[in-house]
């Protein structure tokens, strides 16, 4: 069976050596996983939530310093180094009707995933959950997940695989990377429905194995159409309930 047709070609994108490129990425990404553990072990220990009774991935260790700082940081720094702007990386969104209707189609069925989250959520809103911490929320699941996650694992790391090797094994590998760096965080910190803090069996069917399927949508959205605003927008939708639901003082 053919592989579908590619609304941008790889090799319609600017990659300059796409070996070298695609290693330093690899090692980037897998860094990923050792900062995110430096990040819960220093919760563990120094915990700085960023509001009261915040989850792990509102404390300023996880948030500020592994995700935004190494993980966003990180890649932008990469680009300077490699003497690239963005949008050689991200490519040229024009506002167009159709454009704009993708957009609200991502975000439409990334809420519709999380359904399950509306029915508490609206409950510790009728309880009066502070409106700041909702604002938080929202832009926590924008800012430090689908922004810097998505230009990492799918506009750097995906594609330069895909021009080193194939297609499949870009998205097979960014994938497996994407997936790896969840885990460590929550076999330190998590409880719920990611699993149990130290029980790997747990950690890999809560998150493991649910991230490497989500991340397998993200992979053939961008390996088919390369429009990285509605893949942030479908990655958003996905994080914004439950992200929403623990500001407002939910757990699950």
């Amino acid at each position: 069976m053919a592989p579908m047709r590619q609304a941008v070609p790889i090799d319609l994108m600017r990659i300059d050596a796409p070996s070298r490129e695609a290693r330093q990425l690899v090692l980037f990404a897998a860094g990923c996983s050792v900062v995110a553990c430096a990040a819960a072990l220093a919760i563990t220990r120094w915990p700085l939530p960023l509001y009261p009774s915040a989850d792990f991935t509102a404390d300023a260790w996880y948030v500020v310093g592994f995700k935004v700082v190494f993980m966003l940081g990180g890649a932008l720094l990469w680009l300077r180094w490699r003497g690239y702007r963005l949008a050689d990386v991200l490519g040229r969104w024009r506002p167009t009707g159709l454009g704009w209707l993708g957009i609200g189609l991502a975000l439409g069925a990334g809420v519709l995933v999380n359904m399950q989250h509306v029915a508490p959520l609206r409950d510790l809103l009728r309880g009066g959950a502070p409106a700041g911490r909702l604002v938080l929320g929202a832009v926590l699941a924008l800012a430090s997940a689908a922004i810097p996650e998505e230009l990492v694992f799918r506009a750097l790391l995906q594609t330069r695989l895909e021009k080193a090797f194939n297609r499949l094994t870009a998205i097979g590998l960014s994938t497996l990377l994407f997936a790896l760096w969840h885990l460590p965080s929550r076999f330190l910190l998590s409880s719920g429905v990611e699993g149990s803090a130290g029980d790997l069996a747990s950690i890999l069917m809560g998150t493991g194995l649910p991230v490497f399927v989500v991340g397998l949508v993200f992979a053939a959205i961008w390996d088919r159409w390369r429009n990285f605003s509605i893949l942030v927008a479908l990655h958003f939708a996905i994080d914004v309930l439950p992200a929403l639901r623990h500001a407002a003082g939910g757990s699950f």
